[in-house]
């Protein structure tokens, strides 16, 4: 749900707008994913705090690509102390990931 139009901004602005509601996420990785890692990711926050539209701009192997996926399908955030207006996000964020 967008309240407003979203505002396009960098991960290193992401906590101006919207904070994670936890720190710790649970899935599965695949065995046969390599040891490492690298997605880059853009992706919505709408205003109620919930993560959509997620598309892929740069990964080293399509099935961390899944990973980051289902990783942010499982975010949920709150608005910052400064988001008083619950101003939806695009943001642009890089993974490094291992197993």
């Amino acid at each position: 749900m967008l309240k407003q139009p979203a505002m396009k901004i960098s991960a290193s602005e992401l906590s101006r707008y919207w904070l994670p509601v936890s720190d710790s996420y649970q899935f599965e990785i695949d065995e046969s994913l390599p040891a490492k890692g690298y997605v880059e990711a853009r992706y919505l926050i709408d205003s109620e705090g919930r993560v959509h539209k997620v598309t892929f701009t740069s990964m080293t192997d399509p099935q961390w690509g899944e990973v980051v996926r289902e990783m942010l399908a499982q975010y949920q955030y709150t608005p910052s102390a400064y988001n008083t207006k619950l101003i939806p996000v695009w943001v642009s964020n890089e993974f490094t990931l291992t197993k």
